[in-house]
C-alpha cells in the first residue's frame, strides 16, 4: 500500500536554525526573533516553489532548499571549529577557501538529487528528513518553553509575594516615596568600554578628560577595573545577581539569571519601577522597557553565524543594518535622558551596544560605514600576519572614534541626570573589554584587552567612600545595598574569569596577566 509523502523538512530547517541560536540567548525578546524566522520561512516557501516548478518535482527542490539552509547556518560553527586548520598548506577556514568548499557541496548534491529517478529514494530521504525536522523543532522548543513557564511563575510568585506585604510596610514605603527619600537608581552599560589604563597603554589613548569630568561631577572612577566574565550574557547575570556563576545549575541558564535578577527583585520589593532600555534586545523582567523596533541585535549575530558574514565585508548589507544599529543606540539615549522626568522612583537598567562592534559612529558621531573593500592597504597584503596587525591598528583607530563619541553622550546625560535628581545612583560601567581584531587565544595581550573595564560609579550622600580601585562588577550592588539600604552583604575577591568557544570552561586570569 503506497503512502503520501508530504515536504515539512524544509520548512521546519530554517525555523529550527533561527530558535536555536534563540534559545542560547534567551534573555532576548522575542520581538528580535519574529523578523528573522518570518523572513527565512517565506525564503522557503518561494525557494520550493520556484525550484519545485522548475524541476517539475517538489521533494527534489525541497531537498535541494533544505540543503542550503543546513550550509547557510552551519557555516559559522565549521569555521569555527576549523579555525587555524591547514591542508597541503591551505588555511581552509579562511572565507575564501571555505566559501568555495560550500558552493562546490552545494552544486555537486544538488545535482545528484536533480539526476535521481528512484521515486522511492526520494520520498525516504524527504520522510528521514522530516522525522528529522520535527525532532529538532522539539529539542529547540523544549528549553524555550521551560524557559517562558518559569518566567510566568516568577512574576505568579512576586504577586503572591507582593500581596503578602504588610500594610505597615505598604505605609513605609508609600511615604518614602511622598519624601522621595528612594534615590533613582540607574545601571549603565557601555557594552566593551575599557578602563583608562589599557586604553593609554594598549591603544595609546588618552581618556583622563573625560575621566576628570566625571570626577569634577563627583563620581568615583576606577582606573583598573576588570570584567568577572568575558561574555555579556555572563558578565551581566552575573552582576545583577551580585555573585559569581560558579553553581552547577546555574550551568547554560545565564538567560534565565539575566532576565529574572536579583537587583530588580528587591527593588521592586522596595518600591522601585523597573525600567530597562536594551539597544541589543537584551531584557530583564521590568515595569517598562524602551526598545526602537524589532531586530536590533539578534538578525546582524545571527547573519555572522551564517553564509551571508563574508560579503558584509564587501558592503552588502551594512548600510541597512548599521543605519538600524545606529539609530537604536541614538534612540536609546534619548530615552535615557527622558527618566529623570518620572516622578516614581525608578531603576534604570540600560545596554548601549557600544563602543562595542560593528563601528557605526566616527568620533563626532557621524555614520561611519566601514567597507572592507576600500581598503587597499589590507587586501594587497598577502602575509595573514601582517594583515593581522593592520586589522588591529584600524580597529584601535575605529574603537577610539566611538569612545570619544559616547563620552559626548554619557557627559548630556549625566548633565541631565544630575540637574533633575542630583541624588540618584549612577554606574557606569563595561560588561567587558574588546579583542580588536586580534583572536580570541589566551595571552597576556588579550587577557588585559578582554578583562579591561571602564567603571565610574556616582554614589550621593555618604559619609565614606565604599569603593576603591579594581572594583569588579561582582561587588558594584553589594555596596550600593549596603550603602543605602541597610544591608550587610559581604564583599567577594575580585575575580575575571576567561572563556572562549565553551563559554562555561573557565580559566581564572591572574592579576600579573592583567597588568
Amino acid at each position: 500500500m503506497k503512502y503520501k509523502v508530504f515536504l515539512l523538512h524544509s520548512f521546519l530547517f530554517p525555523l529550527y536554525f533561527v530558535l536555536f541560536f534563540w534559545s542560547k540567548n534567551l534573555s532576548i525578546s522575542f520581538l528580535e526573533v519574529w523578523p528573522p524566522l518570518i523572513f527565512f520561512f517565506s525564503f522557503a516557501i518561494g525557494a520550493v516553489l520556484v525550484l519545485g516548478f522548475i524541476l517539475r518535482n517538489f521533494k527534489k527542490a525541497g531537498l535541494i532548499v533544505s540543503l542550503f539552509f543546513i550550509l547557510f547556518f552551519s557555516y559559522g560553527h565549521t569555521r569555527s571549529i576549523l579555525g587555524n586548520l591547514k591542508l597541503f598548506g591551505i588555511e581552509v577556514g579562511r572565507h575564501t577557501y571555505l566559501m568555495i568548499i560550500w558552493v562546490f557541496i552545494l552544486v555537486i548534491v544538488s545535482i545528484v538529487i536533480i539526476m535521481l529517478r528512484n521515486e522511492k529514494v526520494v520520498n525516504g530521504l524527504t520522510t528521514c528528513l522530516n522525522l528529522m525536522g520535527l525532532l529538532l523543532m522539539v529539542f529547540v522548543l523544549f528549553p524555550i518553553l521551560i524557559f517562558q513557564i518559569k518566567n510566568l511563575t516568577f512574576k505568579k510568585e512576586n504577586i503572591i509575594m507582593e500581596k503578602a506585604v504588610t500594610d505597615n510596610t505598604v505605609k513605609l514605603l508609600s511615604q518614602q516615596m511622598k519624601n522621595n527619600s528612594l534615590p533613582d537608581i540607574y545601571y549603565i552599560i557601555l557594552d566593551s568600554y575599557m578602563n583608562s589604563d589599557i586604553l593609554k597603554s594598549e591603544l595609546d589613548f588618552d581618556n583622563s578628560e573625560f575621566c576628570e569630568w566625571l570626577q569634577k561631577k563627583g563620581f568615583f572612577v576606577s582606573s583598573s577595573s576588570r570584567s568577572n566574565y568575558v561574555w555579556t550574557y555572563l558578565s551581566l547575570p552575573s552582576s545583577l545577581n551580585f555573585r559569581y556563576l560558579d553553581n552547577i545549575k546555574d550551568k547554560n541558564k545565564e538567560g534565565e539569571l539575566l532576565y529574572n535578577n536579583k537587583v530588580a527583585e528587591i527593588l521592586k520589593k522596595r518600591g522601585y519601577k523597573v525600567i530597562s532600555i536594551s539597544t541589543s534586545g537584551i531584557a530583564i523582567n521590568d515595569d517598562l522597557r524602551f526598545q526602537y523596533g524589532p531586530a536590533k541585535d539578534f538578525l546582524p549575530s545571527l547573519i555572522e553565524n551564517t553564509w551571508i558574514y563574508p560579503f558584509t565585508f564587501f558592503g552588502l548589507f551594512n548600510s541597512i543594518l548599521y543605519e538600524y544599529q545606529r539609530k537604536c543606540i541614538l534612540y536609546g539615549f534619548e530615552k535615557l535622558n527622558e527618566i529623570p522626568n518620572i516622578k516614581e522612583p525608578t531603576f534604570t537598567f540600560a545596554h548601549i551596544n557600544n563602543p562595542h562592534p560593528p563601528y557605526i559612529f566616527n568620533k563626532e558621531g557621524k555614520p561611519l560605514n566601514f567597507n572592507l573593500f576600500n581598503l587597499s592597504n589590507f587586501r594587497a597584503l598577502k602575509n595573514n600576519k601582517k594583515r593581522g596587525e593592520l586589522w588591529h591598528k584600524i580597529e584601535c583607530t575605529l574603537y577610539i572614534g566611538q569612545v570619544i563619541f559616547l563620552n559626548k553622550k554619557v557627559e548630556f546625560l549625566i548633565n541631565k541626570i544630575l540637574s533633575s535628581s542630583p541624588d540618584s545612583i549612577i554606574i557606569i560601567q563595561g560588561d567587558h573589554g574588546q579583542f580588536l581584531g586580534l583572536p580570541d587565544i589566551p595571552s597576556k595581550k588579550i587577557f588585559k584587552l578582554r578583562t579591561s573595564i571602564f567603571n565610574a560609579y556616582y554614589l550621593p550622600n555618604l559619609k565614606s567612600n565604599p569603593l576603591y580601585h579594581g572594583i569588579s562588577p561582582v561587588n558594584s550592588f553589594r555596596i550600593v545595598f549596603n550603602s543605602y539600604f541597610g544591608e550587610n552583604y559581604e564583599l567577594l575577591p575580585d575575580i575575571s574569569y576567561w572563556s572562549s568557544g565553551k563559554i562555561w570552561d573557565f580559566i581564572v586570569v591572574e592579576k600579573e596577566e592583567q597588568n
